[in-house]
């Protein structure tokens, strides 16, 4: 005696709704736990060390990149240093009250350019340049 069964098989699936749901899911948590950072140039400088380096504050300032080929530019932007206490002062107008200027030059860049750029940052009125620098090797971060 054979039994046999009315219903029709159904082939075995895999249900892909509940798949998309993980996706849409795991997408907004990268999304959401992203760290957006300020975009940099694409500038190869090597920083000095210092045994003083301290993390940068959290109102980000306006940099002034130095390079060994002794290239100025403040931002991303190239600029001659002749430009630099207008653009400095128009800046200043522009954020506010909070509004500051660091220095991240090359290892190697001249010492000379670094005094003109700190004579322009001055006539702008910033009397203080902080530099970036690369803790020494050895030492350990706080």
């Amino acid at each position: 005696m054979r039994f046999s069964s009315a219903k029709a098989r159904r082939k075995p699936g895999i249900n892909v709704v509940p798949l998309l749901d993980i996706l849409a899911i795991i997408l907004i948590f990268m999304v959401v736990t992203t760290v957006f950072k300020k975009e940099e140039p694409i500038i190869k400088l090597q920083l000095p060390e210092s045994g003083q380096a301290k993390p940068a504050e959290e109102n980000p300032p306006a940099i002034i990149y130095v390079t060994k080929n002794k290239e100025v530019f403040l931002d991303s932007q190239p600029v001659q240093i002749e430009e630099l206490p207008a653009r400095l002062t128009a800046m200043a107008q522009e954020r506010g009250q909070d509004f500051f200027v660091a220095l991240k030059s090359d290892t190697d860049a001249p010492m000379g350019l670094f005094l003109k750029i700190s004579e322009a940052a001055e006539q702008a009125g910033f009397r203080d340049l902080p530099v970036f620098t690369d803790p020494e090797s050895g030492q350990a971060q706080p």
